[in-house]
């Protein structure tokens, strides 16, 4: 049952997390986050990974910190990586099973940290090695629809940096020939 049941939540959790990547707002894109995160906690805790499940819930509480932060226009401060990132450290310590506990102890603190980037770009950058490192969790706990949302996440994040450099490269061209002109 656990096993059924952690798919079923892996599916809201990838549904969250995809349309989380399609929208421009920092405030709709944590509420999203914040959705994923319980769906995703949940999906680990029915199959006993304890270490993932309940960081993930510790996730949400530092995800809808930084939804009001951004409700407020007020930017993530770098102490709140000193708060989360020994709890992530203590949870991990407490419900650690086997190496494979390591994973969820450290991807949260290097998401925390990403966050705390005001430049989207680097903020994405930086959220493609913990989402890698997270399919490897997920494939074995056998959450596998919580693996297609990390999979999918890193999709997305290539998508839009490459996209990124380009608009900026044709942008560069652009001002060039501007420069040129005149």
């Amino acid at each position: 049952m656990g096993f059924i049941l952690s798919q079923i939540f892996g599916g809201i959790t990838l549904i969250a997390g995809v349309w989380s990547y399609f929208v421009n707002n920092r405030k709709t894109f944590f509420l999203l986050s914040i959705v994923s995160n319980i769906f995703s906690g949940l999906s680990f805790a029915v199959v006993g990974a304890f270490t993932a499940g309940i960081n993930t819930f510790i996730s949400i509480t530092r995800s809808t910190l930084f939804y009001f932060l951004a409700r407020y226009d007020k930017k993530p401060k770098w102490w709140i990586i000193l708060i989360y990132a020994p709890i992530y450290l203590t949870v991990g310590i407490i419900f650690y099973n086997d190496y494979l506990d390591i994973i969820p102890m450290i991807t949260p603190i290097i998401f925390t940290f990403s966050i705390l980037f005001s430049n989207m770009q680097t903020m994405k950058k930086i959220m493609i090695f913990p989402n890698i490192m997270l399919i490897y969790y997920s494939l074995m706990n056998q959450v596998y629809t919580t693996s297609l949302r990390y999979a999918f996440h890193i999709i997305m994040l290539m998508t839009a940096i490459i996209k990124n450099y380009y608009t900026c490269k044709n942008n560069d061209k652009i001002s060039e020939e501007q420069i040129l002109e005149e």
